[in-house]
């Protein structure tokens, strides 16, 4: 009787703890999720831009890096952007603005935002 009921208690913790074990391994073997932003860095200037006259949106220059699934929020939360400009797209333009003197000493990528008030 007592192998019986030992039995019973063994099946019963396998059949409620697999399913919790296979779910926290639904990952194994696998890359966690990454995503790339554009991290902003205070060193480099903001810079009014528009496509005339007056300034329409503010420039805002970061590095690009690569954070868990998990961390988007909080980055996004603080001003970074998963909205940027990277790599070649972002290059002609960070090198225009630093030849005509931005201070961008910490910049391959950029995000465009409302102009600040």
């Amino acid at each position: 009787m007592k192998k019986l009921i030992t039995l019973v208690a063994c099946l019963a913790f396998l059949l409620v703890a697999m399913p919790v074990m296979a779910k926290k391994g639904e990952n194994s073997g696998k890359a966690p999720v990454k995503v790339t932003l554009c991290h902003f860095i205070e060193a480099n200037d903001v810079i009014p831009f528009g496509f005339g006259p007056v300034p329409t949106v503010d420039l805002w220059f970061g590095k690009a890096i690569s954070v868990s699934q998990n961390a988007v929020e909080d980055h996004l939360a603080h001003g970074d952007s998963e909205a940027g400009f990277f790599g070649e797209v972002a290059a002609g333009p960070i090198a225009a603005f630093i030849e005509a003197g931005a201070n961008l000493p910490a910049a391959d990528c950029y995000m465009v935002k409302p102009m600040a008030n």
